[in-house]
């Protein structure tokens, strides 16, 4: 979020290639865009970050554009693009009230710089309420760039921001929004730019200082320029007493973070719950309320300390360069969501299955195991046995569909166990001759160290002669299309009927 008192086409006014022609007959080495979403309860703040932009003394060939949509709340309600020239915010267009929003309008800015502003170099500034990957159903969780009068935000879990940026154009990316530093905003960023600096956490709701950022583009060397823009920023706010973090993350080295995450998630099938979960609540986590606040079950966590914690992994290569002050002095300034209990990933996780991390990753995996021993009957498994002219059925719904669970299935006639059957696709195919039964379920790990499992209630059946001889299970048959976990899941119906099997979709 650009803050609760933290962060969380249309008429041309003067022609823009006059003020090129006569104020800079040169070529610019920097243009830095700044995309400023402030139609909504931030528009004081943008119009305190415009007169910070007028007062920075900057180089001739560094061009500044501004894209500034103000609602109410502001000095100058409407939608313009700026230049700015000396100091002076020279108005280029009146686009009346633009959703900023949209990520047609973001588009059509990043258009409008690239054809109207050649450049050896450019940066892009997004700025507004941010929410890093999650998008929720309130105006506090609405991804970036929430605009209140369309009530529209730009999404990273669907793609939208990734397919609206192009690739290659940007040197630099800048997020003056909140937990926009998470490691599934920055690989859904990846070939988007080569550097990104953002917050893992809040930032408060006057952002960056613009004087103080613009003119960091005089340093010649990137990495350094940025580095000033980090240090510039953490010691404004440390001299306020408030609580701040910013990174410089290298998006050339993503392949090489991957690759670590994706060995700790296949290895974390090793550690046992209490240990996953002793980790992962003694990491700092990044709220969305407070950054004085250590809450153990925000969503938020801090990724680099709980690798160091559980596989003694001390960084990322992903984060080049990091600083922060008082509560978050220590942290490693990267975020990755790991909530604690199953009601936030039933409601969260059909969306953070679309991301490009999860996609990649599998992160979601290591989430299941650190929780596996929270697992209750009732919210994760239910059975059904139903009995119908073409057949006996069994319906499993809500079962984790996991890479390492497996399913058993012990049936019992006259008090014997007469078969034990395992399937990890958790079907089951059963010939049955009359009598009476009891089938035990249970859903088991398949990790060694721990052999973790689920019991259910028993159940009775009886065939009776004449009966279909076939007892037979389904794989998942859920009304929304998706399992506890929100992974996608087919819904199909097998039976048998005059000893051939149909399959029903």
């Amino acid at each position: 979020m650009k803050k609760m008192f933290f962060k969380g086409a249309g008429r041309r006014v003067l022609p823009l290639l006059f003020f090129i022609s006569i104020l800079h007959s040169g070529s610019f080495k920097w243009t830095i865009g700044l995309y400023m979403a402030g139609d909504n309860d931030l528009a004081p703040a943008l119009d305190e970050d415009l007169r910070e932009i007028k007062r920075a003394r900057i180089n001739n060939d560094i061009n500044v554009v501004v894209f500034a949509d103000r609602g109410m709340y502001s000095e100058s309600p409407g939608t313009f693009i700026y230049v700015k020239r000396d100091t002076f915010l020279v108005p280029l267009i009146d686009l009346s009230n633009l959703d900023s929003g949209d990520p047609a309008t973001l588009s059509f800015f990043i258009s409008y710089l690239k054809n109207n502003f050649p450049s050896e170099s450019y940066a892009l500034v997004i700025w507004g309420h941010g929410t890093g990957w999650f998008k929720g159903d309130n105006f506090f969780y609405k991804s970036v760039a929430y605009d209140a009068s369309s009530t529209n935000s730009i999404d990273v879990f669907n793609g939208e921001l990734s397919t609206t940026i192009p690739d290659s154009l940007f040197n630099v990316l800048i997020f003056d929004a909140c937990l926009m530093g998470s490691v599934e905003v920055l690989v859904e960023l990846q070939n988007k730019a080569r550097y990104v600096i953002a917050s893992p956490a809040l930032v408060p709701a006057y952002g960056f200082n613009y004087t103080a950022l613009l003119e960091a583009f005089v340093i010649e060397e990137v990495e350094n320029l940025l580095r000033r823009i980090v240090d510039d920023f953490v010691q404004f706010y440390d001299s306020l007493g408030l609580t701040v973090s910013l990174a410089i993350y290298d998006l050339s080295r993503i392949e090489m973070s991957v690759k670590v995450l994706e060995n700790v998630v296949a290895s974390s099938y090793l550690k046992t719950t209490t240990e996953l979960l002793k980790y992962r609540f003694s990491v700092s986590t990044y709220n969305t309320f407070s950054n004085e606040i250590f809450d153990s079950t925000a969503i938020f966590a801090d990724l680099v300390e709980f690798l160091r914690k559980g596989w003694s992994i001390e960084s990322l290569p992903l984060v080049l360069y990091a600083k922060g002050n008082l509560r978050l002095k220590n942290s490693s300034f990267l975020s990755v969501y790991f909530p604690v209990n199953y009601s936030v990933l039933k409601r969260d996780f059909s969306k953070y299955g679309c991301l490009r991390f999860e996609r990649r990753v599998r992160f979601l995996d290591l989430v299941l195991n650190a929780l596996r021993d929270t697992l209750m009957e009732g919210d994760t498994v239910m059975v059904h046995y139903i009995e119908g002219k073409d057949g006996y059925m069994i319906v499993l719904q809500n079962l984790i569909k996991a890479s390492k669970w497996l399913c058993e299935l012990n049936v019992e006639r006259d008090g014997t166990i007469k078969q034990t059957v395992y399937s990890n696709s958790k079907k089951f195919f059963l010939k049955l001759t009359p009598g009476l039964y009891r089938f035990y379920l249970r859903v088991i790990t398949n990790n060694p160290t721990t052999f973790y499992s689920l019991r259910l209630s028993p159940d009775t059946l009886k065939v009776e002669d004449g009966s279909t001889p076939y007892y037979n299970s389904l794989v998942s048959n859920f009304e929304s299309g998706f399992d506890v976990l929100g992974r996608k899941s087919s819904k199909a119906k097998i039976f048998f009927k005059n000893h051939k099997k149909h399959i029903v979709y």
